[in-house]
């Protein structure tokens, strides 16, 4: 776990979130597989605060390495919600 503690909340929702739509639109209309992912937030009582995206899966068209980041980070959330 990260040591410091942070809340960029905010940040996220006001400056990212917004760019995100975006560029999750752009993506879905070109078919354009992507995988992102942002920890906004590390609090003491509750951990990490997170946003992950992964669009994947477009007629078949799968990129092998998102796949295998989502994994990985689905392991990393599943141990900071311990």
């Amino acid at each position: 776990m990260m040591e410091e503690l942070y809340n960029l909340e905010s940040v996220y929702d006001e400056q990212i979130s917004p760019l995100m739509k975006q560029i999750i639109d752009i993506c879905k209309e070109h078919k354009m597989p992507m995988v992102c992912s942002f920890a906004f937030e590390n609090d003491a009582e509750l951990g990490i605060g997170a946003c992950t995206t992964l669009l994947n899966d477009f007629d078949g068209r799968i990129h092998d390495g998102f796949s295998k980041a989502w994994a990985r980070l689905e392991a990393v959330i599943d141990l900071w919600l311990q």
